[in-house]
């Protein structure tokens, strides 16, 4: 799968791996910070913002063939 990112030349870029995916789901982990911050959770943890991004990450988006090892936990969702 690839992952559709701002190029340091200028436009977008499609690449794949790990590295691109680290900041998207970093991104998507402060969205979730914030959300259980403002649901009242003061002070949120590491280990309860993993468990939400792991507990929402879709598996239901990719293809029948692909492999667990190219997908991951899924693909990250953020809070509604």
């Amino acid at each position: 799968m690839k992952i559709v990112s701002a190029h340091c030349q200028g436009g977008l870029r499609a690449l794949s791996g790990q590295s691109m995916a680290c900041p998207h789901v970093a991104g998507v982990a402060a969205l979730w910070w914030e959300a259980l911050r403002r649901a009242g959770n003061v002070n949120p943890s590491g280990k309860l913002v993993v468990d939400r991004l792991r507990g929402n990450a879709r598996a239901d988006v990719f293809a029948p063939n692909v492999e667990i090892g190219d997908r991951g936990a899924g693909l990250v969702t953020a809070p509604q």
